[in-house]
């Protein structure tokens, strides 16, 4: 299930409500991408909306995709997720990928909401210039058992992999970009197993 060009308003809470509906809460992938060409103001009624509908009619995914140009409420839909440790996509999501993140109110906080998935075993997605979640997973402790990444062009994005890759002594790992002939893996997945 893809959902893209989510634009915050009451009309497309509504489609989203209906969609959820009609798949009677059977939606295993959701692919949301927000998009703001308008620079949509804050809502936190509205916000709370969307929080309540994806509860209710997307609360079995297992694997979310996140692509942002805007925010458009995200920033504060993602608030109120946090503030809940019950909502149901931190049990049920086992598969994050999180590829072009673009002009979010918190990019921080959107970092953090990512590590609070605790079924958690999946991470794809690249890091950028704009937005490395990398760090926050290192910040929060939280390690993930398969990583597939694309590897930077940039040497400091490239660090900021690696050092994720270090930290997190990931088992299944697969990685991508032009840039594998710079990386150097010493002692990456040294464990008792290995």
């Amino acid at each position: 299930m893809e959902i893209r060009n989510i634009c915050g308003t009451e009309a497309h809470l509504n489609r989203i409500i209906e969609i959820g509906k009609n798949q009677m809460g059977n939606i295993e992938y959701l692919f949301m991408e927000f998009d703001d060409d308008e620079n949509t103001q804050d809502n936190p009624e509205l916000a709370r909306q969307y929080v309540e509908a994806f509860r209710e009619y997307y609360g079995q995914v297992k694997t979310l995709r996140f692509e942002t140009i805007g925010d458009r409420n995200f920033t504060l839909m993602i608030g109120l997720m946090m503030e809940d440790p019950t909502f149901p996509w931190f049990e049920s999501v086992n598969t994050i990928k999180v590829y072009q993140i673009r002009n979010l109110r918190d990019m921080e906080l959107f970092k953090v909401f990512l590590t609070k998935f605790r079924s958690l075993r999946t991470l794809k997605g690249i890091t950028e210039e704009e937005f490395n979640p990398l760090d926050a997973f290192i910040k929060e402790g939280k390690r993930v058992h398969s990583v597939s990444w694309t590897i930077p062009e940039r040497e400091k994005q490239r660090k900021q992999v690696l050092d994720f890759l270090q930290f997190n002594q990931t088992v299944d790992l697969k990685l991508y970009g032009g840039c594998l002939e710079k990386v150097v893996v010493n002692s990456l997945f040294v464990n008792e197993h290995t």
